[in-house]
């Protein structure tokens, strides 16, 4: 479809946005909700704002940040979007693609480091994620087990997850407490019952460029000892620095060290 025609019905291809993109080089699709959600974010917010990431991302710096994305089928894919001609699979193969090449070795979950990772190799290769905000929701133990991102975005909530019974689907339904309540309710990823989560985490683009975290319990450093809770929750905000490129917190100045494993000081590139 071209933009124009995605314009018309933004919420029609969302749905067919998903972590599940048919691309067998890529083993990670259970874990990828952050980059998914995101680009079905930029589809509801303005899907020209996809074409132009494409665009950013075959340039020189988006070569050098993301080289994982210049072979195929990430490559077809954006090439695809770039000219401004693009499916739903080609949104779902670029963001999986964008969370392979952000991960950490050996990490397979949607660590905040490595969220905030992915946007600050995002700016360097110039590009600014529109204005939405990204909500990570998890059971409240010690693993944070079945953490999972949804995306707000003007105005709809977006859920990339196909779950049984979508007809290989993701979710598009209103923001606010009728997303809130799909998320808590809906099982680790797979729509198991009984599953009830909380939202740990929410990350919001402002649109230009800054960043602000809100963190309500995180998984203990130790490992073993559950959660550190924050009651009210911890809220940062950060802007982009470059050389190198990383998220730098510009409010607020000072926190205590409690807070500071919630809220560190910078999420290097």
């Amino acid at each position: 479809m071209t933009v124009d025609e995605i314009k018309k019905d933004p919420d029609g291809f969302a749905r067919n946005i998903t972590q599940i993109d048919g691309d067998p080089s890529t083993t990670g699709d259970r874990s990828t909700c952050v980059g998914v959600s995101m680009m079905g974010g930029v589809i509801l917010k303005d899907p020209a704002k996809a074409q132009e990431m494409a665009k950013k991302l075959l340039g020189p710096e988006g070569k050098k940040q993301f080289p994982q994305l210049q072979n195929p089928p990430a490559s077809e894919s954006l090439k695809r979007m770039a000219e401004g001609k693009f499916s739903p699979r080609d949104a779902s193969v670029v963001g999986n693609a964008l969370i392979e090449s952000s991960r950490d070795k050996g990490s397979q979950g949607i660590e905040i480091q490595n969220e905030m990772k992915l946007y600050a190799k995002m700016r360097a290769a110039g590009i600014e994620v529109p204005a939405m905000q990204q909500n990570v929701y998890a059971q409240k133990n010690a693993s944070t087990n079945g953490a999972h991102a949804v995306v707000e975005a003007n105005g709809k909530g977006f859920d990339p997850w196909p779950y049984p019974g979508s007809g290989g689907q993701g979710t598009v339904l209103p923001n606010g407490p009728t997303l809130d309540q799909h998320a808590k309710t809906t099982g680790p990823r797979l729509g198991l019952a009984n599953q009830s989560k909380e939202r740990m985490e929410s990350v919001r683009h402002d649109g230009n460029g800054g960043i602000t975290i809100e963190r309500r319990f995180v998984a203990h450093p130790d490992g073993k000892d559950g959660v550190l809770e924050f009651n009210p929750p911890v809220q940062a905000r950060y802007e982009f620095k470059d050389n190198p490129p990383r998220y730098v917190r510009v409010e607020p100045k000072e926190v205590t060290a409690r807070e500071r494993v919630a809220a560190p000081d910078v999420f290097p590139g």
